[in-house]
């Protein structure tokens, strides 16, 4: 056999069996942009400051920026930060159900119609803004930030085309825009206690 006598002259030694590379690779940077169709999910981004006459309302930004304490708190074994983080996963969970449900809903009334191939309205600019959260939760809610954009322009596509009527496009945006509400200011509570 020859190979095997190849093998064995081979000089292997451990300094040439695993060279040590000259130096790590850099670190990794990445880009991830939300794009958003509609002024309803661009509100929900940015979420309101209070003023005299209305309350503040927590938007995506505000809610990544209270769940950066969390996230460190968990990242330091905090339990009771844990106890947050669940809290958020089960508002993410839920707010997710709610919007898909909605989603589902409306894609059957369009299924609805035989004759008719509607491309659902999008706009011709959207607005982009660049994501950098501290954690994945914060790109979960981005997430379904951008479903319930999407719900958005399915809602008011039906609404043009006269499937749903004024009040329950709006009813069916109201009620998927309240869920991520409630959901967004879920690391509120944090500061109450």
């Amino acid at each position: 056999m020859q190979t095997e006598n190849r093998i064995a002259e081979l000089d292997l030694s451990p300094s040439t069996e695993h060279p040590v590379p000259p130096e790590k690779p850099g670190v990794l940077h990445g880009q991830i942009w939300l794009s958003m169709q509609t002024s309803h999910a661009q509100r929900l981004f940015y979420g309101r400051a209070a003023s005299t006459t209305k309350p503040a309302i927590v938007g995506l930004v505000g809610f990544a920026n209270r769940l950066r304490v969390i996230w460190q708190g968990a990242r330091d074994d905090d339990p009771y930060a844990d106890w947050w983080l669940i809290k958020i996963h089960e508002g993410i969970e839920a707010a997710g159900e709610e919007v898909r449900s909605r989603k589902r809903q409306l894609a059957e009334s369009l299924e609805q119609m035989n004759a008719l191939d509607v491309d659902i309205a999008a706009s011709k600019r959207p607005y982009r803004v660049p994501l950098n959260f501290a954690n994945p939760y914060a790109y979960r809610g981005a997430k379904l930030l951008a479903e319930f954009d999407s719900l958005v322009c399915m809602a008011l596509t039906l609404r043009h085309i006269g499937l749903l009527g004024n009040q329950e496009s709006e009813g069916i945006i109201n009620t998927s825009a309240r869920k991520l509400r409630s959901l967004f200011t879920i690391p509120q509570g944090l500061s109450l206690i």
